[in-house]
């Protein structure tokens, strides 16, 4: 029978007897609510059918506490994962809520509901709450291990739950744990069927680009390329049907192969790329307003990152610009790359106020991100610490109280490098720079005795490296 035939049958049953045709006309609504069509307007169906399911479920608890905490549960998330215009924060919420309701789960049913609930609230705090959402992650997937063996969704639910643990591991710059767990992902869905790999294909597609962005990140460029260009083939297919979805993954897709090709010296594929890039999230600013605004402004600093390294500077000034003025009162995590990138083009081009303007708000902002996130936010204050340690005062007056500023500045960096190396020896050329830029100001504040030690820490540093 056709879902829609039973949920209007069913409708008048539980006019009836709510008790006994309420809960099969709950379910049947849920499941409407989780099915996919490409036509727009089916969105609004979909919203229609997971609200009815919540109150009926809400109604149905209210007469036989504790009966249907598992099924409200359930279409709490349903609910919050249709794709319409709700707030982030209505999201949350209902997952939150959700999660309240099968938190002490043990049979089967209780424990799928309690991990897709965490997976929901997981998901929708990957960028916001990176340390929250991880270990809601792995308790996702630890209660999906608990269901095995899974059927084809609750696969497709664990293989989202591994893609979540990778967003997170990769924001906290553990990228070789990050590339694991997107491997895992991509391999699980791989090992469908032609038929149903075409079904899930958007999951397929999210483990691509997140794949690729691991391997690009660990240095495996030309494994990054080769993957972006299997998935690309399939979105430039697709892009007509899911628009949306589309040019936001080609966006993030291209991003990561403009970065790769720079890397195998392919300047100008790298450019084009980055310029293409800027077109699909555009695309995505102009069709739907007030959503992807900071994606674009990531993607024009990628373009702008380009031109500079391609020798011309001039090109990246409007990107960058256009970026800060996007992501402004935005998003912090892709207004301060652009700020920091900007500051150091005007100083370049002798703008010197303009550029100690740009490089104290991006100070400003690193302090107030940095306790939240320190994986991502110390090298990013401790770059602009030692922009503000090395440069010249805008006046072109470098008089004690200018040094001395510039020292405080300077050990500030260093700490946080010597911090950021002593986790990762990644950090430790860093490091070594930062003593060297230290080690000028302190000279010309007077102290050189103190800029010798620092120099001498410098090269002892480089020398282990170059070791």
């Amino acid at each position: 029978m056709p879902l829609a035939v039973r949920v209007a049958l069913l409708r008048r049953l539980a006019r009836r007897d709510l008790s006994r045709f309420g809960p099969p006309l709950a379910e049947a609504l849920v499941t409407r609510s989780r099915q996919v069509s490409v036509r727009s307007e089916f969105v609004a169906r979909r919203t229609a059918s997971a609200e009815e399911a919540v109150a009926l479920y809400r109604r149905l608890e209210q007469e036989r506490p504790g009966r249907f905490r598992v099924g409200l549960a359930r279409a709490l998330v349903a609910r919050s994962w249709v794709p319409d215009d709700e707030t982030v924060g209505a999201a949350l919420e209902r997952g939150r809520e959700a999660i309240g309701h099968v938190r002490d789960a043990t049979d089967r049913p209780a424990l799928v509901a309690l991990a897709e609930a965490r997976l929901l609230v997981a998901s929708l705090t990957t960028h916001s709450a990176t340390r929250e959402a991880l270990p809601l992650a792995d308790a996702a997937r630890a209660a999906w291990r608990r269901c095995e063996p899974l059927d084809l969704r609750e696969r497709m639910s664990l293989v989202r739950t591994l893609l979540v643990i990778g967003d997170c591991r990769a924001r906290l710059d553990r990228q070789a744990e990050a590339l694991a767990v997107r491997q895992d992902a991509l391999d699980r869905y791989r090992a469908l069927s032609f038929r149903r790999r075409a079904r899930w294909a958007p999951t397929g597609w999210l483990a691509m680009v997140g794949l690729a962005d691991s391997m690009a990140a660990l240095g495996r460029h030309t494994d990054a390329v080769a993957l972006a260009d299997e998935a690309r083939s399939d979105l430039d297919f697709v892009v007509r049907l899911l628009p949306r979805r589309a040019h936001a993954l080609l966006g993030q897709l291209l991003q990561i192969v403009a970065q790769s090709r720079e890397a195998l010296g392919e300047t100008e594929e790298a450019r084009r790329a980055a310029e293409e890039a800027v077109g699909h999230q555009r695309w995505l600013v102009t069709a739907h307003p007030g959503r992807y605004e900071a994606d674009l402004a990531v993607a024009l600093r990628t373009l702008a990152v380009r031109s500079v390294r391609a020798g011309d500077p001039d090109d990246a000034l409007a990107p960058l610009r256009e970026a800060v003025e996007l992501a402004r009162d935005v998003d912090d995590d892709a207004l301060v790359p652009a700020l920091l990138d900007l500051s150091d083009l005007r100083y370049a081009a002798g703008e010197r106020a303009e550029a100690e303007s740009l490089l104290a708000e991006a100070v400003a902002r690193s302090r107030v991100n940095v306790d939240d996130l320190p994986e991502v936010w110390r090298p990013r204050l401790a770059r602009a610490l030692r922009s503000r340690c090395e440069r010249e005062p805008a006046d072109g007056s470098p008089t004690a109280e200018r040094w001395a500023a510039a020292v405080a500045a300077g050990r500030e960096a260093v700490e946080l490098h010597r911090k950021l190396a002593g986790a990762d020896g990644r950090y430790r050329a860093e490091l070594a720079s930062t003593l060297a830029v230290l080690a000028r100001a302190v000279d010309r504040a007077g102290n050189p005795d103190e800029a010798d030690d620092l120099r001498r820490e410098c090269e002892t540093i480089r020398r282990e490296l170059d070791g």
